[in-house]
């Protein structure tokens, strides 16, 4: 994995990167791994969140590489898109995560912070259910997930 995301750093080797980081989450982390812990506790919210987590890495992974591999324009398009609805609803899921396991959340806020532990976990919950819309809709989606990647 550090190689495949120090791959996505340099022109030459960003499809190989993407392309890495894509199949490992899907078939490693999501099919094997969480795959079996979401059949075995459907109805609970945190198996699904951190599901949802390693999917909005295979989103962005797809992303990157629908914009950098030497494709046709129509798969490239529906990859992109498919990955920025993908990581859109999961930033949306990952901000109520936030509000709904606020007690969960706080201790991951470093203690040097300005403000409270509560604070940052409201405020980077809002964060993520403010970027949802742009990232679905495509309006001004950059900034967004920049942000969202620098929280």
């Amino acid at each position: 994995m550090l190689v495949a995301g120090a791959a996505i750093l340099w022109r030459r080797t960003v499809t190989w990167g993407a392309a890495a980081i894509t199949a490992y989450n899907t078939m490693i982390v999501v099919i094997l791994m969480d795959g079996r812990m979401v059949l075995r506790n459907a109805g609970e919210f945190l198996a699904e969140t951190h599901t949802a987590e390693q999917v909005a890495i295979v989103a962005g992974g797809l992303i990157v590489y629908a914009t950098s591999a030497k494709i046709d324009a129509a798969r490239a398009a529906w990859l992109i898109r498919g990955g920025l609805l993908t990581f859109g609803i999961f930033a949306l899921l990952f901000g109520t995560a936030h509000f709904a396991f606020m007690n969960l959340t706080a201790p991951l806020v470093p203690k040097w912070l300005p403000a409270s532990s509560e604070f940052w976990g409201y405020a980077t919950g809002l964060g993520h259910i403010a970027a949802s819309p742009a990232i679905l809709t495509g309006v001004r989606a950059r900034l967004p997930a920049t942000l969202l990647t620098v929280m």
